[in-house]
């Protein structure tokens, strides 16, 4: 379904779209367009959530790399955003909507993501929390990774060669979808999800300019 040219499937606009509902209609095409439109596929819920979880991998790496710098106050918003990104992928890859109160629901459901969000902004010593925290978070995605990914794994069953993160984002199959995919890939590898290796990337004239990560299962 398309609104004013913007494409409302698997869309953000598409999933507040889902809590709608219908007070009325006497127009059947138009009740059938509702609910065809209602309908989120799962592949496209599983590509949201690789989505937030590729975004929640950089913000992780974001803290770490304000603390080395003595950053307090930017790995302390980094971290915050980390939380409200993993919330999101908590909240989507359960299949629930994501909305403005996404922590709030998470925090609801899971005692221990609660627990340390209201540790985090809490009163304390800044750098001890923060330290703690994204351990905590770096532990979660560890587990959460496996399932949330497995759209990935089902992708790399169906190539015959290894695929570099630039080639993966360039695939129709995420087509609409912005997804930080090296960072996903890396954390697949280092579980000994998928296989690491490295191809030349060079130019028409058989310069090579860099060798870069492919991998494979």
């Amino acid at each position: 379904m398309t609104l004013k040219g913007l494409e409302v499937k698997g869309s953000f606009l598409h999933r507040i779209f889902l809590s709608s509902k219908m007070v009325f209609s006497k127009d059947p095409e138009i009740t059938t367009r509702y609910n065809n439109a209602r309908f989120y596929p799962e592949m496209d819920r599983r590509k949201w959530t690789l989505s937030y979880l590729g975004r929640l991998i950089k913000s992780i790496d974001s803290t770490d790399k304000f603390l080395h710098n003595r950053n307090l106050y930017g790995a302390f918003n980094t971290l915050l955003e980390s939380m409200e990104l993993y919330a999101s992928v908590y909240v989507n890859s359960r299949g629930y909507l994501i909305s403005k109160d996404t922590i709030s629901i998470v925090a609801g459901l899971d005692q221990d993501f609660s627990d340390r969000y209201l540790y985090l902004v809490s009163g304390g010593e800044l750098e001890e929390k923060i330290i703690s925290v994204n351990k905590y978070l770096k532990k979660t995605i560890d587990k959460e990774i496996t399932e949330a990914s497995e759209i990935i794994l089902t992708y790399f069953r169906g190539k015959s060669s290894p695929m570099s993160a630039r080639e993966i984002i360039q695939d129709d199959f995420f087509n609409n979808f912005e997804i930080q995919m090296e960072g996903i890939l890396s954390l697949l590898h280092k579980k000994n999800l998928l296989k690491r290796s490295y191809r030349a990337v060079k130019t028409p004239t058989g310069k090579e300019l860099i060798k870069e990560n492919v991998y494979s299962l």
